[in-house]
């Protein structure tokens, strides 16, 4: 019989069976407390959902699949890596072959074993809003998005599905308070920004502490093995090897451009890596249309982007002739100085001031005339040209 009296075991008299009642159920008998039996069975499916042995299908494919289409390979994605990778994985498809799809899918099946309290997804900042938009209307997932300057995490706990923007994650104070939580899935969206190991970049996806993790590229090398490397060991830890172990089993030259032993680097990757490519699948690609729109700039457009020229050219010949080759840090400055100019009005009145900042008080002086004309811009053409 059930007891509050005491753990296991067998009363004085050896009548009756004495079993610790650690959730009250003795008292609710006796209470006369009884639940639906519909609940008692919901509770038991549940259970034994949990527990059984992976079949091959998706959990979560019944409510999915009248929202979604689930492709062929997107299920194969999700089941490789529930099954086979512990949801820790590279997802490294093609370039619209719905990487985002199989990371939340993969999200849900976690979800749905009860393996989720705490997720955090971080994305370029352009990509914030789609992320929510595509779990909201999708996936049925609202989650918060924590983004705009100056935003202040309070409460992490109070934030269990999370969508952040990595340039607002891995700001100063932001990440010391994403990283004193222990998250149980973070996925990383264009995850080849995480290349290089130097980066802040990098650095806050290696400080974030998380059981699964779902990194998302089209694109896992770019310039070398070393960047497959570092996004590898992220994913999993020393599954690579030491880096200097790495580059001498399977890098073919210095820079890493080209590769050795590639079958057996294959078979490494086959675990943590997931790589469709479109032809395998059978998809044709999107048909696009391009459109050029020509802008007519305003007056006021004309004479600030003719003065930032001539300011940029007179910099340009003022420069020595060694450091004037294109890959000179200073040329690559004054080509974003041309380029912040053809972005918007706003764009290159900031990079102004923070050039004025560090010029002398001649430089300044010029800047400063740049920065009158900027304010005479209203509106602009670009704004107009898209009405």
């Amino acid at each position: 019989m059930p007891t509050d009296e005491g753990p296991l075991g067998v009363d004085p008299q050896g009548s009756a069976i004495r079993i610790s009642d650690d959730f009250g159920l003795g008292r609710s008998l006796l209470a006369g407390r009884f639940y639906h039996l519909s609940w008692f069975e919901l509770c038991l499916k549940s259970y034994f959902l949990t527990i059984q042995p992976e079949t091959g299908a998706l959990l979560s494919g019944p409510l999915l699949g009248t929202r979604i289409e689930m492709m062929s390979h997107q299920v194969s994605a999700a089941l490789r890596v529930r099954d086979r990778m512990n949801g820790r994985a590279l997802l490294a498809d093609e370039v619209g072959l719905g990487k985002t799809i199989e990371a939340c899918m993969v999200y849900k099946e976690l979800a749905l074993r009860g393996l989720l309290r705490k997720t955090l997804i971080l994305t370029p900042p352009a990509l914030v809003s789609q992320w929510h938009d595509e779990l909201r209307t999708k996936f049925l997932e609202e989650f918060t998005i924590a983004s705009g300057p100056g935003i202040k995490f309070i409460d992490l706990d109070s934030h269990e599905k999370l969508i952040a923007s990595i340039d607002t994650a891995k700001r100063p104070g932001v990440k010391e308070r994403l990283c004193s939580v222990y998250w149980d899935l973070l996925i990383v969206d264009e995850a080849h920004r995480l290349k290089n190991s130097r980066t802040l970049n990098y650095r806050l996806a290696r400080d974030i502490s998380s059981t699964y993790l779902l990194m998302l590229t089209a694109t896992p090398i770019q310039n070398g093995l070393g960047e497959l490397y570092n996004l590898v060991n992220l994913v999993r830890p020393g599954l690579l090897g030491s880096r200097l172990e790495f580059q001498s089993r399977f890098s073919a030259d210095s820079k890493g451009r080209r590769v050795t032993n590639q079958l057996a680097l294959q078979r490494i990757l086959s675990g943590v890596m997931v790589r469709t490519r479109r032809k395998e699948t059978g998809l044709p690609f999107t048909r696009r249309f391009s459109n050029t729109v020509r802008l007519v700039p305003t007056e006021g457009e004309y004479r600030l982007y003719n003065a930032v020229t001539d300011y940029v050219r007179s910099l340009y010949e003022s420069l020595p002739e060694a450091r004037k080759i294109r890959a000179a840090p200073d040329v690559f400055l004054l080509i974003t100085l041309q380029r912040q100019l053809a972005s918007s009005t706003p764009a290159i009145s900031k990079a102004l001031r923070r050039r004025m900042e560090r010029s002398t008080p001649d430089g300044a002086g010029e800047i400063d005339g740049l920065l009158g004309l900027a304010s005479l811009v209203r509106g602009g053409s670009k704004m107009v040209g898209w009405r």
